[in-house]
């Protein structure tokens, strides 16, 4: 029995429409014989996806000439694996999956800032501690520093006090031989005093001279040459400080 043509193009139609992916308004898809369903979402009844690649109809409201026609695309579906769920209840599994990377990945920024704030307060210890090492050398720098200074200022002051200072007047004929009778050094005052009395014959401590020697030769138990220094001093230096003691020192040894 054979198949008329014109009997089959309300299944050939359908299959050419959704293989070519022809896009058809609403009334064309009635034609073609082709239900659009929708699912209503408050009725709260379970939807199965069958097979993984079975081809899905999507309709889109795009304004066209006519506002009141509706076009719809029809497109490939990709495979899909829907779970069977309750409409608008949600997964507790997925929920606590992604709180918990959220918790991992703010546990790790918080770390990153840790690190970031130990590594700054370690440069920023060792930095106080190369400024601590700076300060205690440029203080014992400066120790020695003013060491310098001090013993600088105290060269100076003696300087200044040599510049300044007087110096000491230089001994005589008279002061040596006085200071060689206070040594007992008997000989060197007797040659002194003689020095003297040569140099100053008419000097105004010259019977004072004279005694000194008498004095001289009678600690060196030599009385005689004493007895003529006491007896010169008699005759030459009258009324003199001299005479009074050499009279007295010629009255013991008679």
């Amino acid at each position: 029995m054979s198949i008329r043509p014109i009997k089959m193009i309300p299944f050939i139609l359908p299959l050419l429409i959704i293989s070519c992916g022809g896009i058809k308004t609403r009334k064309d898809l009635k034609i073609a014989g082709i239900e659009i369903k929708r699912n209503n979402a408050s009725s709260g009844s379970k939807t199965t996806q069958s097979a993984p690649e079975q081809r899905v109809v999507v309709v889109e409201r795009v304004e066209q000439e006519s506002p009141r026609e509706e076009v719809v695309r029809v497109a490939q579906a990709e495979p899909v694996v829907r779970q069977s769920t309750t409409s608008g209840s949600s997964d507790p599994v997925s929920m606590k999956l992604q709180m918990a990377s959220e918790i991992r990945r703010i546990s790790g920024e918080l770390q990153d800032l840790k690190d970031i704030k130990s590594e700054e307060l370690r440069k920023s210890q060792e930095n106080e501690m190369k400024l601590e090492e700076r300060l205690k050398q440029m203080d014992a720098r400066l120790a020695v520093y003013e060491q310098s200074i001090a013993a600088l200022e105290e060269e100076i002051r003696h300087l200044k006090t040599l510049k300044t200072a007087k110096p000491a007047p230089k001994k005589g004929i008279f002061e040596r031989a006085e200071d060689h009778m206070a040594s007992k050094d008997w000989k060197k005052a007797i040659l002194e005093f003689e020095n003297y009395r040569k140099k100053y014959p008419k000097g105004r401590r010259v019977s004072l001279a004279t005694y000194n020697i008498g004095v001289c030769f009678q600690e060196l138990k030599l009385n005689e040459e004493a007895k003529a220094f006491y007896q010169e001093t008699l005759d030459k230096y009258p009324n003199t400080d001299a005479f009074r003691k050499a009279k007295y020192r010629l009255n013991q040894l008679k």
